[in-house]
């Protein structure tokens, strides 16, 4: 397994690992399901196109050696989970201290979102190295923790 920054190229097998892990395609859901997927699709592209240097998404990918055939595929790949980080700031309001003199030095954070791994692949460690690797991204951002 490796652990590298996502493409345009994995777009399509990093939407369904999303949208299988954060939206139910039971009962009625199914009817709404391409919707919501549709959206992850679009969300997640227009961030892969913007390629903020203040934005990152890591995708975990192995070859297809002991990998199930129903994983997804990118390239000649198979994608097996992935995480986003980005910078957030804090809102002017909420980086004042008890007293309006003493600004917050903490005014932007690290953030993690969508981070998921292929049902079939959960409980291996995965996740884990993805997390690892959010961390040392911080860490060369110059950002202690996450």
């Amino acid at each position: 397994m490796q652990i590298r920054p996502a493409t345009l190229g994995d777009l399509t097998a990093l939407t369904d690992i999303l949208a299988e892990s954060f939206h139910s395609r039971d009962g009625i859901l199914s009817w709404v399901y391409p919707i919501l997927r549709l959206g992850i699709y679009e969300d997640l592209r227009h961030r892969l196109v913007m390629s903020s240097p203040q934005y990152v998404c890591l995708v975990a990918v192995a070859s297809s050696v002991g990998v199930s055939s129903s994983v997804y595929r990118s390239d000649r790949e198979y994608v097996l989970g992935t995480v986003e980080m980005g910078l957030r700031w804090v809102p002017p309001s909420r980086g004042l201290s008890r007293y309006a003199w003493q600004l917050s030095l903490a005014s932007r954070y690290p953030y993690l979102s969508n981070l998921a791994v292929h049902p079939q692949y959960r409980q291996q460690g995965i996740a884990q190295q993805l997390l690892i690797s959010c961390e040392q991204t911080a860490q060369r951002w110059g950002f202690s923790n996450v």
